[in-house]
């Protein structure tokens, strides 16, 4: 009887472990996923900000553009 009472909390200690590292994993694959959509996210933005800065020089060429033939439609 002391024998299966000895047993069984061993089992139940060893089921605690399992469940403690099963959900340790869990926590990590979480934080590990959450960094990966930080990274994608910052990673977007720099490429809206690289985006918006050459769509700003775009336009200021084509006003350039547009302000020299202005100048030779006049002369």
């Amino acid at each position: 009887m002391k024998t299966q009472r000895t047993e069984e909390e061993r089992q139940y200690s060893l089921y605690l472990k399992a469940k403690k590292k099963t959900g340790d994993k869990d926590i990590k694959e979480q934080k590990i996923a959450f960094i990966i959509l930080l990274q994608q996210e910052n990673r977007r933005k720099e490429l809206e900000a690289a985006w918006e800065t050459s769509l700003n020089e775009m336009q200021e060429k084509w006003k350039t553009k547009e302000r020299m033939i202005e100048k030779r439609k006049q002369k």
